[in-house]
């Protein structure tokens, strides 16, 4: 039930009702606040005025009939979803920086001969130069359509790529040697799948929803780099441990190379592009992506011009 308030008005407080006060039989007193402005008087007749309040003070937390407030509590259902939020904005524009190296790498093939003739840029037979650089127009045009609000992922956003779903994690694997002419060999791609998922149990997987290592490839990396110290400094002589230990680097080799893919369409889908460390980092990733295509379909190419079968046959055990 609202209070009966009294209050008084003072003109050196700017027409603001500030304090009132009132008192009820055999209760407390109960201040309460008022938010609303009074014009200001013009004569010293309307030194006073009178005003009803029902909103109570904030230091009281009970009500009229002495039971304590609950503060208002946000449904869960009404809560915002950044993920439905994300998934609102069109794909291309979200995966803008993941489709443009894809897009500028047979520009990058075909142009930059033709750019190097006409400038006189020589650089030694090398054109990596000439092919790093589209980096630069690619990420240019790439944030033209990626969208600058777009939020922050949730959770099951942040896993990443080939642990979103296992059939990602089988594709990227299948690409392991192929694509540097490796022949099929589907016993190997078995047990290169298996020995994936036994090296996720040795680096280890941090929870969803907790802090993500910013580089994956790097965890791989220093593990190979462990291998490596072990092997100079231990000597394997025993003919079983000559059978595992090539199984041992093979896995871990396997490993770095899908944690590279994980961490490259990490950064081309989930950009940081608020600092400049950020802008930098995905300049760069754009710029190794582009070069990699380019060296990939090069060694295709050349291949295919000597007439072999496969561009640079090697055995299954090599990669």
């Amino acid at each position: 039930m609202p209070l009966d308030t009294c209050a008084a008005y003072e003109p050196r407080w700017g027409g603001k009702v500030v304090m009132m006060a009132a008192q009820r039989k055999g209760q407390l007193p109960k201040l309460c606040l008022c938010a609303m402005k009074l014009p200001k008087p013009r004569d010293a007749q309307h030194t006073k005025l009178t005003a009803s309040c029902s909103i109570p003070f904030a230091m009281n937390t009970h009500d009229s009939e002495g039971l304590p407030q609950q503060p208002p509590t946000t449904s869960a259902a009404h809560a915002p979803d950044t993920g439905e939020a994300d998934y609102a904005i069109a794909a291309w524009r979200r995966y803008a920086h993941l489709y443009a190296p894809l897009i500028a790498s047979p520009f990058a093939v075909f142009l930059s001969p033709a750019i190097a003739q006409a400038t006189g840029f020589t650089t030694g037979g090398n054109s990596l130069p000439l092919v790093v650089s589209f980096a630069i127009p690619t990420y240019l045009v790439a944030s033209s359509f990626y969208p600058s609000n777009r939020p922050e992922p949730t959770p099951k956003q942040s896993i990443r790529f080939t642990r979103k779903n296992d059939l990602y994690r089988a594709g990227v694997i299948a690409t392991y040697g192929r694509l540097f002419g490796t022949p099929p060999n589907v016993i190997q791609y078995l047990v290169d799948i298996l020995g994936s998922y036994g090296a996720d149990q040795w680096i280890g997987e941090r929870p969803v929803g907790t802090r993500q290592r910013r580089s994956e490839f790097l965890i791989a990396l220093t593990w190979i780099l462990g291998s490596w110290f072990v092997r100079f400094f231990v000597s394997f002589d025993t003919p079983m441990l000559q059978q595992i230990v090539p199984l041992v680097d093979r896995i871990l080799n396997l490993t770095a190379y899908v944690a590279l893919v994980d961490d490259v369409v990490g950064v081309l889908t989930r950009p940081n592009l608020r600092t400049k460390k950020g802008k930098a980092t995905l300049i760069a990733t754009q710029a190794f992506t582009i070069s990699a295509c380019v060296f990939l379909f090069m060694r295709w190419a050349k291949g295919l011009a000597e007439g072999e079968v496969s561009p640079y046959p090697v055995s299954a055990t090599e990669l």
